[in-house]
């Protein structure tokens, strides 16, 4: 892994990766789709159940292989780019271990080498790469799920099988990207893969094998990261955040599961708030609310908000610590009685200890703290710091506490900055590298929270306290793209020492620097003199190929996907106008995060999308999600294929209870749904099921579409009970997220047909499933036919209600 971001100071050492070739199976070409067979195996097999019974560890040198270096040779071959197995094996005295040290350089060769690539091959080549993707992807998914399977049963892996499927998703990531960022990002914007390909998977993140899982683990972070890849954390990512021990927050994960972090949610029972450091005794203030809170609901009554600060002549002696309460005008972004100033608001986790469940007050040292840390913000500001923070600024009582929190929005959306506190990220100086901050704000506890998500978005400018000072967020994306750039510019220098490789490539290269001079690391005179060299060897430079290559060196060298996630710690926490595409990215901003209220996850999301969040405070807590569905126009038709908890209440049973559930759903780029008189209407691609009259007592269920066999199995629901015979003799149908194209899995929703009015099919909703090509001839149950890719579906009420009966060891279920 040796091409990755690498963390300055790592608390482990790297994943070493052994090279088990020496004495086992070697990939030299001859074909690569028939290398399994000759191996005595199929592909087919391969992807399919029967795949979960191969030996992972025993068959190892196999996999590497065939996935790995079979990976390599099929890539760079058919680009005709110089290779050898050598230059990804590195010779040590414990033995020899995979290295891709010179990943980077290869894949420019490659690079280079398609950009000149004639637009009659390019819809040819894209189809042979993408096929070959598709069947690595597929091939990885199924073992990593094998793997899975075993260590959530056994709590044990196979090490070293797990250890090849490590690198093979790594080295699938940066090749994946080197093959979307040539062909797709530039003039296409967007990467559409061919249909042809009967390996397909339907996902851009493969799931993490369990030696990059258990390495977390053993770094002390949360069984709870397991799902990161679902929050499109990719597994270059989750290998560098091993490097990094994680125990050193002291959080206690006793009570987390695989699916949820609950080490950050907050028992109001006890809950306490912390000092500075913990030998701290001082107390707390203001030590008499009343005088400070009355000032505080004056303000709040006359429409404004309070703002605080510690004068500076009053820090000195901790004794005569003081807060001053003053009115920020909304209206007239003044504040009342003084000169103009800016604000800043505090943005922190409460597991942090800077909250207080009982009473609106905070230790001394807190408190001079936040002063110290606000004033900082403005070094060159003689007068004191004007700042708000929930804690002191929001009274615990109602009715002030409700208007406290109908007023976050313009809080927030009115400061002039919002500063970030976390204890993780305090733990990390300025100094270390854009990759490494931008990391630890990717994964802190701060960004795993609700409201905090709303204070991300929603502030002019954000920044982020570290143990030595703020950060402000677009700078630091700013630093990550120039240091991207500065050291990782191809040297002319580099790629002459390695010229006798690719030569062609080497010059296709210099060609496309030549075009883009400015960007040469190269003193002015030796620049000059290459310049004028290839000016008078290429006439016709600056070609569109150079311009191309030139343009993808100046935008994305990094091939791995460190820089990209750690960038979407600032790009995902920006406010976005209101429009379908706003509630699609503000569902998938709310995958993964927790609050300790989930009643208040409706009010956070009123005010994402710039509605008015009033009356979903004042409504009952039970019914604020259902009010929030009917304010918001459109919906997402994704909505429906949630996998978490539904709604229980007539007419919102397609509803999902919330939207924190951290599974790999997007809901963005979705068609939009239609929301009114408790029925949902939407246009979506489906199937018609005709199923025989005996079903299985399974989850799982095998039907014919032509020659095709597909499998539908049932996901968890709230009726854990329910299965295939649950459905006897009701007409069913399937409406799918997107048309069956490719091998799947696609998401689904299972419904009982009720009637046709105009064209709209009236049904009901019943549970969510996933349906996937098969290979295989198991036992059918029935046959299907695909609807229209823009069917039109009305779900109206509550599945029709069922009675238990049983029937020897099994339960029968008849519609009433």
């Amino acid at each position: 892994m040796d091409h990755l971001t690498h963390i300055d100071e790592p608390d482990l050492p790297p994943l070493r990766v052994p090279y088990l070739g020496e004495s086992g199976f070697k990939y030299y070409g001859l074909g690569f789709l028939q290398f399994p067979q000759r191996c005595g195996l199929s592909i087919e097999t391969m992807i399919e159940e029967s795949w979960l019974e191969f030996d992972l560890d025993g068959n190892a040198s196999f996999l590497q292989a065939y996935l790995y270096f079979g990976f390599l040779h099929e890539f760079f071959s058919r680009a005709h780019v110089a290779w050898g197995a050598g230059d990804f094996i590195c010779e040590e005295t414990c033995g020899s271990r995979i290295t891709t040290k010179f990943l980077p350089l290869m894949i420019w060769f490659w690079v280079s080498a398609e950009i000149h690539t004639g637009p009659e091959e390019r819809e040819s080549r894209i189809e042979k790469y993408s096929t070959l993707f598709d069947m690595i992807e597929a091939c990885t998914i199924a073992l990593t799920t094998k793997d899975r399977v075993k260590f959530q049963k056994t709590e044990k892996y196979c090490h070293k099988g797990s250890l090849i499927l490590s690198s093979v998703t790594i080295l699938f990531e940066a090749l994946g990207k080197a093959f979307r960022t040539t062909y797709f990002s530039v003039d296409e914007g967007r990467m559409t893969r061919p249909t042809t390909s009967p390996f397909y998977v339907d996902g851009s993140v493969l799931d993490a094998p369990i030696a990059l899982i258990d390495r977390l683990l053993s770094a002390g972070w949360c069984r709870e990261i397991q799902n990161l890849e679902h929050e499109s954390l990719s597994c270059s990512s989750m290998y560098i955040l091993g490097s990094v021990q994680r125990s050193r927050l002291q959080r206690n994960h006793e009570k987390c599961t695989k699916m949820k972090c609950n080490a950050d949610q907050v028992d109001k029972t006890t809950y306490k708030t912390k000092h500075q450091i913990d030998e701290c005794q001082c107390s707390f203030y203001p030590q008499s609310c009343t005088d400070t809170m009355e000032k505080i609901c004056r303000v709040l009554d006359s429409g404004n908000l309070p703002l605080i600060k510690i004068p500076q002549s009053k820090e000195p002696e901790i004794s005569d610590l003081e807060i001053e309460v003053v009115s920020y005008n909304l209206a007239d972004v003044n504040i009342i009685g003084s000169p103009p100033l800016h604000f800043i608001a505090i943005s922190h986790v409460w597991a942090d200890g800077k909250g207080n469940q009982t009473e609106n007050r905070l230790p001394k040292c807190v408190l001079r703290d936040l002063q110290s840390k606000c004033s900082a913000l403005y070094p060159d500001n003689s007068e004191d710091t004007w700042w708000w923070v929930d804690t002191l600024c929001i009274p615990i009582h109602e009715p002030y506490r409700r208007i406290g929190i109908e007023r976050l929005v313009a809080t927030y959306s009115k400061a002039d900055k919002v500063l970030v506190l976390d204890k993780g990220l305090e733990m990390l100086q300025r100094d270390a590298s854009p990759e490494e901050k931008f990391l630890a704000i990717r994964i802190c506890g701060w960004m795993q929270r609700l409201w905090t998500m709303q204070e991300g978005w929603l502030a002019p400018q954000l920044y982020f306290q570290f143990s030595d000072g703020a950060l402000q967020g677009f700078e630091l994306l700013q630093a990550c793209i120039s240091n991207q750039h500065a050291p990782m510019k191809p040297q002319v220098q580099m790629l002459a020492r390695y010229a006798h490789w690719n030569p062609i490539a080497r010059e296709n290269l210099i060609r496309a620097l030549v075009t883009d001079s400015h960007t040469f690391s190269l003193d002015a005179s030796k620049k000059r003199i290459l310049e004028d060299s290839y000016r008078v060897k290429y006439p016709e430079l600056p070609t569109s190929y150079d311009k191309h290559l030139a343009l993808l060196i100046n935008k994305d060298f990094k091939f791995d996907q460190v820089v990209q996630d750690a960038s979407v710690a600032i790009t995902k926490i920006r406010a976005v106008n209101q429009s379908l595409q706003a509630s699609g990215e503000v569902f998938t901003g709310l995958k993964g995060r927790t609050t300790s209220r989930l009643e208040d996850e409706p009010i956070c999301i009123a005010n994402l999308l710039g509605l008015d969040s009033g009356p979903i405070i004042r409504e009952k807590p039970g019914d604020r999600m259902k009010l929030l569905l009917r304010t918001i126009h459109p919906l997402p038709t994704s909505i429906i294929f949630s996998h978490g908890e539904r709604m229980l209440e007539s007419g919102y049973r397609w509803a999902p209870r919330t939207f924190l559930v951290p599974d790999s759903l997007d809901y963005r780029d979705s068609n939009p749904a239609t929301f009114k008189d408790e029925r949902l209407t939407f246009e979506l691609p489906g199937i018609s099921l005709n199923l025989k009259p005996s079903l299985p007592h399974n989850w799982e269920l095998h039907i014919a579409i032509g020659e095709q066999i597909y499998c539908l199995s049932l996901l968890e629901s709230d009726d854990a009970e329910m299965t295939w015979d649950c459905y006897q003799n009701v007409p069913m149908m399937v409406i799918l997220r997107r048309p069956m194209q490719f091998r799947g899995p696609v998401d689904g929703v299972l419904v009982s047909f009720q009637k046709t009015v105009d064209d709209t099919l009236w049904v009901l909703y019943e549970r969510t499933l996933w349906i996937a090509m098969v290979f295989s001839k198991p036992k059918e149950y029935g046959s299907g036919v695909f609807l229209s890719n823009d069917q039109r579906w009305c779900i109206t009420d509550t599945p029709i209600r069922m009675v238990e009966t049983s029937v020897g060891r099994h339960h029968v279920f008849t519609r009433l």
